[in-house]
């Protein structure tokens, strides 16, 4: 996850990207909502997630898409489907035709692929994971933007697709077919979408966070990322200190960690902007020298910009 990307304000989709493209979070979750029918005919140990995404920019405030391959369990080594994993927050009624084009660009991409089969396509899966207050209020089928409103179109249907649409709620997908960072992700996402994410909540927020931590084969940067979507959704100032007077020392220590990580992360983004403003266009290597200054080393560099006449000079390289 780049600091880059975390700068942006799309804690939502950063935080669904960061941890369910990593298929071991992944893939307990889309077993779950694919359905039964249809994952007893996958072999989920092939699951792989696919680079890429196909979103369109201007949409990337609201959607967010995860493309995977997976293999059919009587078919081993040829790819049976691609499942391309929307998390939406802002239901749009053409979804369908989205999900179309999305899956279609994603087909395409596979054709082109090492582990295409000259003359065959897998089957497109298309999930809808809704972050939502509500019910999903759009059709879930292509059909349905056929005709007029409450009339079916006259003509014989030639294409449809059909989305696997979840409403996302507390626990929605059962705990125990998930790991504890992609429940607690699910969580997150489901208090912040209710307006939940309050001083209220605290005991709730740290006994979640206390899973991932005491869970021995949950990494760090995981934890990392789910306290930064805690810090950057957090509705009251004190909810952060409320939260800690439910947790251990050790697990205090990461939240103040995850804080120091932050606060550096926006000093070196005002420390860029000045450098730009002073010595117009920067070469690669301050971005990279900037980004991976100490919170000292970032306060010194600001000092120093103000008089400086080069670059050497500010980093005290002259």
């Amino acid at each position: 996850m780049s600091c880059d990307e975390w700068k942006r304000d799309r804690p939502h989709d950063l935080l669904f990207r960061y941890v369910f493209s990593q298929v071991r979070h992944a893939r307990g979750a889309l077993r779950h909502l694919v359905g039964k029918g249809v994952a007893e005919h996958l072999d989920w140990s092939t699951l792989r997630h696919e680079p890429g995404a196909y979103v369109e920019e201007h949409l990337r405030d609201s959607y967010s898409d995860l493309p995977f391959s997976i293999e059919l369990r009587d078919e081993p080594g040829q790819i049976g489907a691609i499942i391309v994993w929307e998390h939406v927050r802002k239901p749009r009624r053409l979804m369908p035709l989205h999900l179309l084009n999305y899956g279609g660009r994603a087909l395409r991409d596979h054709a082109r692929g090492r582990h295409a089969v000259p003359g065959r396509l897998p089957q497109l899966i298309p999930v809808v994971l809704h972050q939502g207050s509500g019910r999903w209020p759009g059709p879930r089928r292509l059909t349905e933007l056929h005709g007029k409103a409450g009339r079916r179109s006259p003509l014989p249907t030639f294409v449809d697709l059909r989305m696997i649409v979840h409403e996302l709620r507390h626990d929605s997908i059962p705990p125990h077919e998930i790991t504890s960072v992609a429940r607690t992700a699910l969580r997150l996402l489901w208090l912040v979408s209710s307006g939940g994410m309050t001083i209220r909540n605290a005991r709730r927020v740290a006994r979640w966070v206390k899973e991932v931590h005491d869970d021995g084969t949950a990494e760090r940067d995981d934890l990392h990322a789910l306290l930064e979507y805690i810090y950057r959704t957090k509705e009251n100032e004190g909810m952060l200190e409320a939260i800690m007077e439910h947790v251990d020392r050790e697990l205090r220590t990461e939240f103040v960690s995850v804080a120091d990580k932050l606060e550096a992360r926006g000093k070196a983004g005002l420390v860029l902007r000045q450098l730009g403003q002073r010595f117009g266009g920067l070469p690669p290597w301050v971005e990279l020298r900037v980004r991976s200054g100490s919170l000292d080393e970032l306060d010194a560099w600001g000092s120093r910009l103000l008089e400086a006449s080069t670059l050497g000079e500010v980093f005290g390289d002259a």
